[in-house]
């Protein structure tokens, strides 16, 4: 089988495969424009600035590179990077400070919330960049345990809680004769019964459950049935959220001098819509993506990059951890983050911390 990384169906010759690389390293490092002379002294002279000006040309006519401005040199395309990611991106392992940092941050062991956040600093912090971690939605939850408080004669609050150690605080009705001891065994029962499923299949079982219950005709056990089932409906699902951490770093990036743009930028992630529907629709993909520049369809986000990873629990994908950045992005280092932060967030999960390589 061919190698498509060493062979990419581009088109280009050896000499413009070697000049483009040279750009889109000396592009990374400064974030302007390339000149034909930086280029002929990254290739260390064995090609003229008159013979790297005439590839630059070809280059630009076949929508490699761009002019920003007459005067200036040429920068490479969205297509450019994403030739560059598909066929010519060198994924090096994680830099052992930075795995010992995720590490230890999840050992800290806080709550679901408060580690998802703290997961989206790091990958801010690490990066000068935007962390993003999409957290689970409640059809994507393997429940763990049920509890029931009673507040009142007519309401209690059901608090569901996650494998991964999320709460849910639900109000669900009562119906008369039930005390504080029935709801603790209602709780246990349903939480023998159903722990371990999903939201959606434990709609499911409770269904056939309670249609198998009508025939028997066991008052208590249908309403403890009935309670569960009341407590699940979807119409009480909450969506998926995401957080968001360090927008404003974006400021710093040259690309954004222009304070308009940058505005746009920032209300994107103020709205956080698009990026919910963009993060909900990559929770599946296999492995690290990225999305370059309007790949994501983001309206604000035409001139970033998204890079993502999915972290889950015993299998399951349950959310994503990403980074957004300029399309001039070292998206080695992004690859790498992401899929490190993804796998051990999914070890944390799943309460393998500690098993964690620092």
């Amino acid at each position: 089988m061919t190698d498509s990384r060493a062979t990419p169906p581009t088109g280009l010759d050896p000499r413009q495969e070697e000049v483009l690389k040279a750009i889109l390293a000396a592009h990374l490092e400064s974030g302007e424009p390339v000149g034909s002379g930086t280029v002929s002294g990254r290739l260390d002279d064995r090609a003229s600035s008159a013979t790297v000006r005439h590839v630059m040309s070809r280059l630009e006519l076949d929508g490699w590179l761009v002019q920003p401005h007459r005067s200036a040199g040429r920068v490479p395309t969205e297509a450019a990077w994403r030739l560059y990611v598909d066929h010519w991106l060198e994924r090096p392992a994680l830099d052992g400070r930075d795995a010992t940092a995720i590490v230890r941050s999840l050992r800290a062991r806080g709550s679901f919330d408060r580690t998802l956040a703290s997961a989206g600093r790091l990958l801010s912090q690490f990066t000068s960049q935007v962390g993003l971690v999409l957290a689970p939605e409640m059809n994507r939850w393997e429940i763990r345990r049920l509890e029931f408080v009673r507040l009142n004669d007519r309401i209690a609050e059901a608090i569901l809680v996650s494998r991964a150690g999320a709460v849910e605080h639900r109000r669900v009705e009562l119906d008369a004769g039930w005390n504080q001891d029935a709801l603790d065994r209602c709780g246990k029962y349903l939480t023998d019964r159903y722990g371990g499923m999903t939201l959606p299949q434990m709609r499911v079982a409770l269904r056939f459950d309670l249609d198998a219950e009508r025939a028997v005709a066991d008052e208590a056990h249908r309403r403890t049935l009935e309670l569960a089932r009341d407590t699940v409906r979807p119409a009480l699902d909450g969506a998926a959220d995401v957080i968001v951490q360090g927008a404003s770093n974006l400021v710093e990036a040259p690309e954004f001098a222009d304070p308009v743009e940058i505005r746009g930028v920032l209300r994107t992630f103020e709205e956080k819509r698009r990026l919910l529907e963009l993060l909900s629709q990559l929770v599946d993909v296999d492995g690290p993506t990225a999305r370059i520049g309007e790949e994501s369809g983001i309206e604000g986000l035409e001139r970033c990059s998204i890079v993502t990873s999915s972290y889950g629990s015993a299998g399951r994908l349950l959310g994503s951890v990403g980074i957004v950045g300029p399309i001039r992005m070292e998206y080695g280092r992004a690859f790498a983050l992401v899929e490190h932060l993804g796998r051990s967030l999914s070890q944390w999960v799943d309460g393998a911390v500690e098993e964690l390589p620092e």
